[in-house]
């Protein structure tokens, strides 16, 4: 993959989180389209590089639009996009299930990492079965649309 479609996916993806379809949810969970771009690159891409500079671009990208805090994307999706290549490169070639598997831990791992520096920070999200619930929710979805953006990308190559 050339180094400029690693800056254009996570860029299309938090245009279509954010901009394009802010209306679909379930259950107040919208998808995580920029943790998918960034998985996706990191388990399908086989130069590690490129799969850092997707996840470091596309948490900048959160934090500038919709962040409140500066660089707590960032330094996720980086660390997303490192782990996810390195279990991707553990493997010959990674399956439709470690890819949707892998995109639901870590959309688990993510939203508890930002659930708990808006704990810290003093914001209240509700009661712990409300935050779970959206959590597994948003690792569900996430886990499913990943699993049909790995089958996509299987179908094409």
């Amino acid at each position: 993959m050339p180094w400029w479609k690693c800056v254009a996916l996570p860029l299309a993806a938090m245009l279509l989180q954010t901009a394009v379809l802010p209306g679909t949810a379930i259950s107040a969970v919208r998808p995580d389209f920029v943790l998918l771009a960034v998985v996706a690159v990191a388990m399908l891409q086989p130069l590690r590089d490129r799969a850092l500079i997707c996840g470091a671009l596309g948490g900048l990208m959160l934090d500038l639009t919709c962040g409140r805090f500066i660089g707590l994307n960032l330094m996720l999706f980086f660390a997303v996009a490192w782990a996810a290549h390195e279990i991707a490169r553990s493997f010959m070639r990674p399956s439709i299930i470690l890819s949707a598997a892998g995109a639901g831990a870590f959309s688990l791992v993510v939203g508890l990492s930002r659930a708990g520096v808006l704990m810290l920070s003093g914001v209240s999200l509700g009661g712990p079965g409300v935050l779970g619930i959206m959590l597994v929710t948003g690792a569900a979805y996430d886990s499913a649309l990943m699993a049909a953006v790995h089958g996509a990308v299987m179908l094409k190559s």
